[in-house]
């Protein structure tokens, strides 16, 4: 497999998974967060024969912590008494199921005008109480139910009499609330409260007939989930009684044979109202006061609000055709939703092809069937090789760069230019200070030194090697660096064998290095901490890679390619961002991952694994080549016809192997041919002297490969980076997937076409519906 794709599959899921955190963090510690919130309210309802509403709500709370460590002391609810709605509120009671305890009516006192904890909880925690205000919240006193309701009246205009000129009347807010210990936080408090809504039904000829909002608009406190159970006087059954359930959010809702309705909401949140909307026969229907209804009132009040006329038939017209201009606003919504995600997965598509078109012209050579194996080393410099493997897509390890200063590197051990000996220079006798003069250092030196270390006892915790002077030596140390020598022999008595012009750019470098530290002989970790202090060095360093650029640029081998698929795939990133703030912003987190995912992880995927150069027609030749020498050089084992072991040849294919990133496989197709190399005493008669040497040797003194560069220790990266550095100077998620993706499946069912004969005529099966706001009770929840 073309090593670009795992590593560009692994960067998008990262890419993907860090950029979606850090959205996600973002709203939720900038975002407004409810201290109160309800888990669970459960509605018990039963429909009394004189059209009253009995109400049983079994709340489950979470509190959570204030500023300043400030306590929950109150807990409460508002409802309006209005003349066309809800009249009165009686037999309230209040219950903590938590500890068990029944609450007991007292006056109101505010948490803010009570001293301390110690006596908000000895006086006043464990009581209910109950408020009236006007309707704008002003004049508070307290309320007694049947005293200080709203009368009935069937004729409104009745209404002027009774509030006598004062508007403020005609609308007043009542507030239920009881007193629990000073609480700091609490994952789930329990409580029962009842009430009995007064005044809430309407009578026609043939249908009795309310609008229950337990929950309205204005209500600041989010509720998790609201189910609710509502049952009918005795003598109605699903065959003569109807409902709709209004509620934008996700919903469900049933039916049982005797009528009993059966309603679940969930995700209510702040801002979103919940109201039932119900019907039923109105022979069902009777006054069970004896007529003392509203004889306190001036002027007198009813038992109920009649109207002399049929009122099913416009009722269910009027919710028809509010279910149909619902169900028209989802199918938008879905269709909405559908465009966002198919521009998104366009934009995908696009860049997909583009890239697989694109690695598809860049592979080319890598399975054309003219590629032979060929034994022969590149005509390319390696540096060139290097370009090429990446295009090609078989280097396993290293970026280019990295990979033509390894491959440089060796090519001067080679040509006897550097030499290059296993571990830290310390174990040569060069310590971390700067000592003068160059020393001798040569294989058989080496080599000894490392016997020495090989005898020596380890101290059984981390593998060090020690000689009781000597700062221990880790075998990890061992592994990860090299010790280079610069100049080995005389330069009289070397043979001029002419460097190339990156060759002759990495020696610079080396020899800055060794006269930095006043020493020819020093390992790549002395290196590096020499190239971190070396201002000028990347100068020096793009000297080098100018250097390998002049061969690539004078071959003309490759051209530009995948600029479309970077575009189409940054495009489809930044689409799917963008797409994940919206969805986010609204509230939905399963829509912000199934809008915003796709292309963030597709387009960053696309982006990455697009090849950005393709061979020109004089170019597929030279990738030809290097495609060739690949699948000799990693099959060299399986030929039978490969002749006696060179190994002046075997150190060029090891220098081009380097330059391809398979040094690993290449060492490994070696010894599985040539069994020899693993034998110490036939390393040390005949191959001291080439790369291969340190590679196997050092395997056999200690059981793994410490080598030489070729394989491990010779990492570009650990003084390329010392020079590089220098340059230029909610709720749980759980509970909102959970939430978002039943939103998702209530919407896209509540697109479809209208049924006459199912929700818009009342037969409550499915779901609700955004019907609009409005109601008996118009519930709003908090707490002090």
């Amino acid at each position: 497999m073309n090593c670009r794709i795992p590593r560009a599959i692994i960067s998008s899921v990262l890419f993907t998974a860090v950029v979606f955190a850090v959205i996600f963090i973002g709203f939720w510690f900038t975002g407004s967060h409810s201290d109160l919130q309800y888990r669970s309210v459960d509605y018990d309802v039963t429909v009394q024969t004189n059209g009253d509403i009995k109400v049983t709500q079994h709340i489950d709370m979470k509190l959570g912590r204030r500023e300043h460590g400030k306590p929950w002391k109150q807990l409460y609810q508002q409802y309006t008494l209005n003349q066309s709605d809800l009249a009165d509120i009686t037999d309230i009671s209040v219950k903590n199921v938590t500890t068990g305890e029944t609450y007991t009516r007292t006056t109101t006192v505010l948490p803010s005008d009570v001293a301390s904890d110690a006596e908000w909880n000895s006086k006043y925690a464990g009581h209910w109480y109950a408020q009236i205000s006007d309707m704008l919240g002003a004049n508070p006193k307290e309320y007694k139910p049947g005293v200080n309701g709203m009368p009935i009246y069937s004729d409104e205009t009745k209404y002027d009499d009774f509030i006598q000129g004062n508007a403020l009347k005609r609308q007043r807010t009542v507030e239920i609330g009881w007193n629990i210990p000073a609480t700091k936080h609490a994952h789930s408090m329990k409580f029962d409260v009842t009430m009995t809504l007064v005044g809430a039904a309407r009578l026609h000829t043939d249908i009795a007939w309310f609008q229950w909002e337990p929950i309205a608009e204005n209500n600041t406190t989010p509720i998790g989930r609201v189910t609710g159970t509502v049952r009918f006087p005795k003598g109605i059954t699903a065959k003569n009684s109807w409902a709709w359930l209004h509620y934008a959010g996700s919903s469900s809702t049933s039916r049982d044979a005797d009528g009993t309705l059966h309603f679940k909401a969930t995700n209510v949140a702040a801002g979103r109202y919940l109201n039932l909307l119900v019907a039923f026969d109105s022979s069902a229907v009777r006054d069970t006061s004896n007529g003392a209804v509203g004889a306190k009132y001036e002027p007198a009040g009813e038992w109920i609000r009649t109207r002399d006329y049929p009122g099913l038939q416009s009722l269910r017209k009027l919710e028809s055709e509010k279910l149909a201009k619902a169900q028209a606003e989802q199918r938008k919504t879905v269709g909405t939703w559908a465009i966002v995600l198919g521009l998104e997965l366009l934009l995908c598509v696009i860049s997909l092809g583009l890239s697989v078109f694109g690695r598809w012209r860049a592979h080319g050579p890598l399975h054309s069937k003219r590629v032979t194996y060929q034994r022969e080393v590149p005509s390319l410099k390696p540096t060139t090789v290097a370009k090429i493997a990446d295009i090609l897509g078989i280097a396993k390890s290293g970026d280019v760069e990295h990979r033509q200063l390894a491959a440089t590197m060796l090519s001067l051990v080679s040509k006897g230019a550097i030499a290059l000996y296993p571990g830290p220079a310390r174990l040569y006798g060069v310590d971390e200070a700067k000592s003068s003069g160059a020393m001798t250092l040569t294989p058989h030196v080496a080599l000894q030194a490392l016997e020495t270390l090989e005898t020596l006892e380890t101290d059984g915790s981390d593998g060090s090697y020690t000689d009781g002077g000597v700062r221990p030596v880790t075998e990890k140390e061992l592994k990860s660096t090299s010790t280079i020598v610069l100049h080995p022999v005389r330069r009289s008595q070397r043979k001029p064998k002419p460097l190339t012009k990156p060759e002759h750019m990495l020696l610079r470098i080396l020899e800055f290095i060794g006269k930095d530290r006043g020493t020819d002989t020093f390992d790549l970790n002395q290196m590096q901490k020499s190239c971190q202090g070396w201002r000028d060095g990347y100068k020096a360093l793009e000297r080098f890679t100018d250097a390998c650029s002049e061969e690539w640029n004078k071959r003309r081998i490759a051209r530009s390619i995948g600029g479309m698929a970077a575009f189409f795939g940054l495009s489809a990133v930044f689409y799917g961002i963008t797409a994940a703030v919206i969805y986010l912003g609204i509230g939905n987190l399963t829509l912000s991952l199934i809008m915003g995912v796709p292309g963030m992880l597709l387009g960053s995927f696309a982006f990455l694994s697009a090849p950005r150069e393709m061979f020109t027609k004089n170019g597929r030749h030279y990738g030809e080549e290097v495609a060739g020498f690949y699948r000799y050089l990693t099959d060299f084992s399986d030929f039978t016809d490969r002749g006696a072991l060179d190994l002046v040849l075997w150190d060029q294919y090891l220098i081009y192997a380097t330059a391809m990133g398979i040094s690993h496989q290449a060492l490994r197709e070696l010894a599985k041919a040539y069994p020899q190399v693993s034998d110490p005493e036939w390393l040390d008669t005949h191959a001291s002297d080439s790369l291969v040497y340190w590679d196997y040797r050092s395997t056999s003194l200690f059981g793994s490969s410490v080598g030489s560069g070729a394989s491990n220790a010779l990492d570009a990266n650990s003084f390329t980076s010392g020079i590089a550095g220098n340059y230029g100077g909610i709720t749980d998620l759980g509970s909102q997937l959970s939430s978002g993706l039943s939103e998702i499946a209530s919407a896209i069912h509540a697109s479809a076409p209208v049924d006459t004969s199912g929700a818009g005529s009342g037969s409550f099966s499915g779901g609700g519906f955004d019907g609009g706001g409005g109601g008996s009770g118009g519930g709003s929840f908090g707490g002090r």
